[in-house]
């Protein structure tokens, strides 16, 4: 569990990042998936429980850019719940 919660820090998922190299990346490689900025923004949301339409209004986008970048980033799983427990894992 304490692995889990410091590759979480570390990829900015659980807040603000405390390697400040990580500030001038601009993203993320997490397997065989490039995160984005973007894309971490929306994991970290949706690991905060928020709905595609809550992220999209949050974020300024449309909830079906929010969807698709989900589809896009998750990790051959089959819904939200087991992409945030991948996410831990």
């Amino acid at each position: 569990m304490t692995e889990a919660l410091a590759l979480l820090i570390q990829t900015g998922l659980l807040g603000p990042s405390l390697n400040p190299a990580s500030a001038l990346l601009p993203g993320l490689q997490c397997g065989d998936i490039y995160l984005d900025r973007r894309d971490r923004d929306i994991l970290f949301l949706l690991t905060r429980g928020k709905t595609a339409k809550e992220t999209a209004k949050i974020l300024s986008l449309s909830h079906r850019t929010i969807e698709h970048r989900l589809e896009k980033i998750k990790f051959n799983v089959t819904c939200k719940s087991e992409l945030i427990a991948r996410l831990i894992a």
